[in-house]
């Protein structure tokens, strides 16, 4: 597929990448209501993460030794309070144990890979944010109205290109 688009004052102009020879991914929407997910990682990267799965009605459980201000935010206020775990602690093996999906999002490319292949021996899905290699699956650009959703993927090798045709 060859096709990405960019706005240029009013109107449209489509530009020509080569994304992909072959997208071999399976297009799926996960049912997450009450599945433990686990996001390894509190800085900005969790952030966009954490609210793809707000939505959902995961139970989600943020852990880092650090977890910055905006992503405890997304907790929300009374009456809209979501229930997020915080752990705020290093990741230690085991603790992707129990969970249904895990988004390893820290900044550490060392710790990511760990996280991955425990999930890989455990048949636990896994999103590594750095490496598309060490995906079970990507998080893909979304437009929703209403009851109709559609998913954009550009097999994990250009999140930017999904992003601009979800605008578009």
């Amino acid at each position: 597929m060859r096709v990405a688009s960019s706005r240029s004052g009013d109107e449209s102009r489509w530009r020509v990448y080569d994304l992909m020879t072959s997208n071999k991914l399976f297009p799926i929407f996960l049912k997450l209501t009450g599945k433990k997910v686990l996001i390894v990682g509190g800085g900005f990267i969790a952030l966009q993460k954490i609210q793809a799965l707000l939505s959902t009605d995961a139970k989600l459980v943020v852990m880092a030794p650090l977890i910055i201000p905006e992503v405890k935010a997304q907790q929300g206020e009374f009456p809209n309070f979501r229930k997020i775990e915080f752990v705020e602690r290093e990741y230690q093996l085991g603790d992707e144990k129990e969970f249904f999906l895990v988004i390893a999002a820290t900044d550490i490319a060392e710790l990511n890979e760990v996280i991955y292949y425990r999930c890989q021996d455990q048949a636990i899905l896994v999103n590594s944010v750095d490496k598309p290699d060490n995906c079970d699956f990507y998080i893909p650009s979304v437009i929703e109205s209403g009851d109709i959703k559609v998913a954009i993927s550009t097999n994990g090798k250009s999140p930017s290109v999904s992003q601009r045709m979800r605008k578009d």
